[in-house]
């Protein structure tokens, strides 16, 4: 999930990357004061994973992972940041 804050739409570039390297990116349009929800399954799948997220402008990203009916979310922060950098695991049942 990535959030933005302010009264400006923003764009983030997303990069998914293994053990291997880059896989797949993606460019996303967040609307001023929106978020936007990427499914890391649409475009990589694959166990391990890490992701990058850049932006024009702060934002806020989030990682949360569902198992199920079930999720794990990461930690919050106090302030948005151009760049995140996320590690994880996709859920090996989903791949």
């Amino acid at each position: 999930m990535v959030q933005n804050p302010l009264p400006v739409a923003a764009t983030a570039y997303i990069k998914f990357m293994t053990q291997d390297g880059p896989v797949a990116t993606q460019t996303i349009s967040v609307p001023a004061n929106g978020r936007k929800s990427l499914h890391v399954n649409d475009f990589v799948r694959t166990r391990w994973l890490a992701t990058r997220v850049d932006s024009d402008v702060q934002l806020f990203a989030e990682q949360t992972m569902y198992f199920g009916h079930d999720a794990i979310g990461g930690m919050g922060t106090r302030s948005p940041a151009k760049s995140w950098y996320l590690a994880g695991r996709v859920d090996p049942a989903a791949v």
